[in-house]
């Protein structure tokens, strides 16, 4: 995202160049053609709006158009109807943590699991504006997103050089509006000395140069939320299922969505891979994330700062490593596993065969 516009920034600008010294050296020859043809002041300006117009329309189109960067990213989670729980398929980084998520949270947070049973994933009524499991669902992903991000951009600017002082960390209690707003944030990054599990353990006089990142004790979780990002950033929650990141340079929204869900029967997979053996109950949530990048027309006149930004490729990248199925489902060679699988089956059923018609 951040690569492809500044490649496309660089062209930008030297159209921009080019477009000057262009306009200059067509003045100077319009106004030597209109003396030359003794051409009247007011058709002048008419014949240089005509075709100053067109160009400037095609320039800023060409500029919005590039302002705004998107990528989906397609994951999905396995839902039993009859035992009303997530699945867990072991490797698959975003549904292990969403297992993991719900049941320490709803360990803990008996009102969250009630949440979760009054209105299960496949209520497809409405709910009054009622929190509901498509609700948790929602900000469990945001929360895992949060988290993962965080994670990143320590390592990020740990490893690159900057200056330090341009820098903010951002705390739960910094981005109230999101803290709000998502259940898990609240409940995982709740200060250890406010939560019985933790308790016992928790030092009051701990070293300040060390930073706890995360604990776990008898499946109760602690995380600890750090994001590091450049100073004067806004971290907003236009909705439910949104969050922006703004900054000068530019703003990063995503957003969460159900695209849909499927029943599933007979799935290799299932069977195979993640030792279900009765599929019938099962149903098939997919869920997108839209990241939007969405740059300001400054951005293109500033050369200075970028490395500030870059960790917005890789992190996308590595996400996506996690959230999506299709590329855990290639980091496996499901394909291969299923074909080699189908084989079997046949064999087996070609083997039953001759042995019903040598019986004969």
């Amino acid at each position: 995202m951040l690569i492809d516009f500044l490649k496309e920034r660089k062209n930008v600008v030297q159209i921009i160049i080019v477009s000057v010294f262009l306009a200059l050296g067509i003045g100077f020859l319009g106004q030597g053609t209109a003396e030359v043809l003794e051409l009247d002041g007011n058709v002048n300006i008419v014949l240089g709006l005509v075709l100053i117009i067109p160009a400037l329309i095609l320039l800023i189109l060409k500029l919005a158009k590039q302002r705004s960067k998107d990528i989906v990213i397609r994951g999905s989670i396995y839902y039993n109807k009859n035992t009303n729980h997530i699945i867990n398929i072991p490797g698959y980084s975003f549904n292990e943590k969403v297992v993991k998520y719900m049941n320490s949270a709803f360990k803990e947070n008996k009102g969250l699991e009630k949440i979760w049973s009054k209105i299960p994933l496949d209520n497809i009524a409405s709910t009054n504006g009622a929190l509901s499991s498509k609700d948790l669902l929602f900000q469990l992903s945001e929360y895992i997103f949060l988290n993962k991000l965080s994670m990143h951009l320590i390592a990020y600017f740990g490893n690159t050089k900057v200056n330090k002082k341009k820098l903010r960390t951002y705390k739960r209690n910094d981005i109230p509006q999101v803290l709000l707003q998502n259940a898990f944030l609240e409940l995982f990054t709740k200060s250890m000395n406010q939560r019985a599990a933790f308790i016992d353990s928790f030092k009051t006089k701990a070293d300040p140069r060390i930073i706890q990142i995360s604990t776990e004790t008898d499946g109760h979780l602690y995380e600890n939320l750090i994001l590091t990002l450049p100073k004067k950033c806004k971290i907003e929650k236009p909705s439910k299922t949104e969050l922006n990141i703004k900054t000068k340079k530019l703003s990063i929204n995503t957003r969460f969505s159900i695209s849909g869900w499927e029943s599933i029967e007979n799935d290799n997979f299932l069977k195979y891979y993640a030792g279900v053996s009765d599929s019938s109950d099962i149903r098939k949530y997919t869920l997108d994330l839209n990241v939007q990048v969405n740059f300001s027309f400054l951005s293109y006149f500033s050369n200075l700062g970028w490395t500030y930004f870059k960790w917005i490729d890789s992190f996308i990248n590595t996400f996506s490593s996690e959230f999506s199925e299709n590329i855990f489902k290639s980091r496996i060679n499901w394909n291969t596993i299923n074909t080699i699988a189908i084989m079997n089956e046949n064999s087996k059923k070609l083997a039953v065969t001759k042995v019903k018609i040598k019986g004969r």
